[in-house]
């Protein structure tokens, strides 16, 4: 988990470092900003992959003219590095954030649909004034944002906003939804002007027109009923279950896995058991209430 902020276009704003230490628990291992004529970036870094300081953020492209925040792992950034490589594009450092920024630069908004991963991240084209905002798949990583008058605030947090002291007028439509759903569907939010990115999304602003434009790039594909028997159904779900532990098991720090008991978790870390030694899990137990204890079984699973 890290934290990205950034303030485009013409906004009063707070020093970054104030702004970075309300984002500060997202990310303890380094506050990075880069201020511009027409942009200041900000980033909280919570460091899993190259943890040099060549890698913290916002990290900018070798020609200087793209510069990135980004919060997230990209699973297939090894994948995509080779590619990258054989198409004659030179790495500065290990880290998954140098494989979105330069496979931006090289296949544009190309570049989504060939991440696998957990993601949201900003772009900014110092020469064109123009930003790229993306967010995965299914929406593993928040990004909220406003247009306000000629300028675009995001962030991994609405309270970065809110410290923005612009005008925070309720929307009542969200407040009605809270109240029937518990939350607020996407892409509203408890602001009338300020939205969550909803997943699958992508907005550019182009702050010379000061146009922002929203578009969906991934939907849930159609299911293609597999006419296959018991046997290889199981087989198959079993090495996608495999598969998709494994890829999340990249990392420079210690890895480890939450596990309740139950059936999921316990997938989960009886397939890291397989593919790593040492495996550390961790467990919360209730001393007074026993109906929703499992210690016991994540015990016998451990």
């Amino acid at each position: 988990m890290c934290g990205i902020t950034g303030i485009i276009g013409a906004l009063n704003v707070p020093p970054p470092v104030e702004l970075g230490r309300l984002t500060a628990h997202r990310g303890p291992n380094n506050l990075g900003f880069a201020q511009f004529k027409d942009a200041t970036l900000i980033h909280n870094r919570l460091s899993i992959i190259d943890l040099s300081s060549e890698a913290n953020q916002p990290m900018t492209s070798g020609d200087d003219r793209y510069v990135i925040i980004y919060n997230g792992e990209i699973y297939n950034f090894l994948t995509l590095r080779t590619e990258l490589e054989n198409l004659s594009c030179h790495f500065n450092t290990r880290s998954d954030t140098e494989v979105i920024l330069l496979g931006y630069k090289k296949w544009g908004t190309s570049l989504l649909d060939k991440l696998d991963g957990m993601f949201a991240f900003a772009i900014w084209d110092k020469l064109t004034k123009k930003l790229f905002c993306a967010r995965d798949h299914i929406g593993q990583k928040p990004l909220f944002y406003s247009h306000i008058g000629n300028a675009l605030a995001f962030t991994s947090e609405l309270k970065v906003i809110e410290a923005l002291g612009y005008n925070k007028e309720l929307c009542h439509d969200a407040i009605a939804e809270y109240v029937t759903y518990n939350y607020i569907p996407a892409p509203k939010t408890i602001y009338r002007d300020v939205f969550k990115l909803e997943p699958g999304h992508f907005i550019e602003y182009d702050l010379n027109t000061n146009e922002l434009n929203l578009k969906k790039w991934w939907s849930v594909p159609k299911n293609n009923y597999l006419d296959i028997d018991y046997h290889h159904a199981t087989k198959l779900v079993r090495e996608k279950v495999s598969e998709a532990i494994r890829s999340q098991l990249i990392a420079d720090v210690p890895v480890g896995a939450f596990l309740s008991g139950g059936i999921d978790s316990s997938i989960i870390a009886a397939e890291m058991a397989q593919s790593m030694e040492n495996a550390k899990v961790y467990t919360i137990k209730y001393a007074d209430n026993d109906e929703y204890d499992e210690s016991k079984y994540a015990e016998i699973i451990a």
